[in-house]
């Protein structure tokens, strides 16, 4: 039987799912389908870290390119990218966060685990 529905837990950026497993055996058990805490490919700092990176682009780019910083750090965990491998902190040498591999972002495992069930 095709399975209609799954809960997909999404820890943040720079946490892992066993962390939650109290939280994930106590939702399995109360749902009718399946669950499971998803892990993917990590950005290699935390928000905080990345937040003030993007910020120390405002002197040099303004305002809009935070923005669009911020926003990249986001795609680069959900579709996967190179934006934070291509951008590099006042050293000119300790890049944003590391290329995300398509293949390890969220949207892949999420495809990868819908295959399964």
């Amino acid at each position: 039987a095709m399975v209609e529905q799954a809960l997909i837990y999404l820890p943040g950026t720079t946490d892992r799912p066993e962390l939650s497993s109290c939280l994930l055996k106590s939702v399995a058990a109360s749902t009718p389908f399946p669950t499971i805490g998803l892990s993917y490919c990590y950005l290699t700092s935390g928000d905080s870290f990345r937040n003030g990176k993007c910020q120390s682009l405002v002197p040099d780019y303004g305002l809009e390119e935070q923005i669009n910083c911020l926003t990249e750090q986001h795609n680069d965990a959900i579709d996967g990218g190179t934006y934070g491998s291509t951008h590099f902190k006042e050293d000119g040498v300790t890049k944003f966060w590391e290329t995300v591999d398509p293949a390890n972002s969220i949207t892949a495992r999420v495809g990868s685990y819908c295959n399964i069930l």
